[in-house]
């Protein structure tokens, strides 16, 4: 560029890829009444609950970061002027669709 600007711009884009092991009870939650009835193996007499199903959520992310800096120099060894901004959101890979569909047509 001329003059005595200049200007740098960037981005960057991730993919987090977060698999997350959450079940209430993957183990189970069991109560009994008396020790005779857990001792000898015996299904719960108060309480006997457990999860079933998929124990993996694949909570990914998508990270954009960008950002434009401009520094002004009045003279070679004097910056006057340096300003710059960024942007980092963090959107879950449907909504990051949801904002680029507009621009695919």
């Amino acid at each position: 560029m001329k003059g005595n600007h200049t200007f740098k711009f960037g981005m960057d884009l991730h993919k987090y890829i977060a698999p997350q092991q959450f079940t209430q009870r993957a183990r189970g939650d069991y109560e009994y009444n008396t020790a005779h009835i857990f001792l000898h193996d015996q299904n719960p007499d108060s309480l006997a609950q457990r999860s079933l199903g998929s124990t993996t959520y694949y909570g990914d992310q998508i990270g954009i970061f960008w950002y434009v800096n401009d520094n002004w120099k009045i003279r070679h060894n004097l910056t006057c002027l340096a300003s710059s901004t960024a942007w980092t959101p963090f959107l879950s890979p449907l909504v990051f669709l949801r904002v680029l569909s507009p621009l695919r047509g």
